[in-house]
């Protein structure tokens, strides 16, 4: 059975387990509704840009939303979550590129164990462009640091050698990894 992405409605969990555990975390919940279990569309979710989106599998299995697998669809296919464009840069070594803020709540940052040779580590600021001049040849891994762990990923290649699997660290979340060899394949089939 296939369950259409799009009429997975996430329900919030303001007052129930979900949230009381979030309180005792002291995580502050982005959707501030005092229903129970209130309804809200992705798009409320990314307008109030949360630092992380956790996401439960519900054993009820009433609704789309209630599948893991549809939320993390849902996320990892949507634009607004799982984008940086362009997806693949060349550049030479010595080049600089800008970051720009395309939209709200977005930043670029490096990801560790994809910054080669000396390379320095950086983090945007979120909203804010940022300028970086890629000195050391390799394959630079970029994230958008919010929605890392839904796969808001680009690859750049500084110099001439084409990124390949092997330089994708055993260690990145699933949903980054996947959209790294979507992107690979992508580029691939391009060449």
């Amino acid at each position: 059975m296939k369950i259409q992405p799009a009429t997975a409605k996430p329900r919030a969990g303001t007052n129930a387990v979900p949230g009381w555990m979030l309180s005792k975390l002291g995580v502050r919940n982005v959707v501030s509704s005092q229903e129970e279990w209130p309804t809200v569309g992705w798009e409320t979710l990314a307008k109030a840009n949360p630092t992380f989106i956790v996401a439960a599998e519900m054993n009820r299995r009433r609704f789309p939303a209630d599948y893991i697998a549809v939320k993390r669809e849902y996320l990892t296919g949507d634009p607004v979550t799982s984008e940086m464009e362009p997806e693949y840069l060349m550049v030479q070594p010595g080049d600089t590129v800008k970051f720009i803020a395309a939209d709200p709540g977005h930043n670029a940052a490096t990801i560790a164990g994809m910054i080669p040779g000396d390379g320095r580590k950086f983090v945007g600021k979120i909203n804010e462009e940022i300028e970086v001049i890629l000195t050391d040849a390799g394959i630079w891994g970029i994230k958008c640091s919010p929605h890392y762990t839904m796969g808001m990923v680009m690859l750049i290649q500084v110099g001439d050698t084409p990124a390949n699997e092997a330089d994708l660290p055993d260690n990145l979340p699933d949903a980054a990894r996947q959209r790294m060899l979507d992107i690979l394949e992508r580029r691939d089939a391009e060449s």
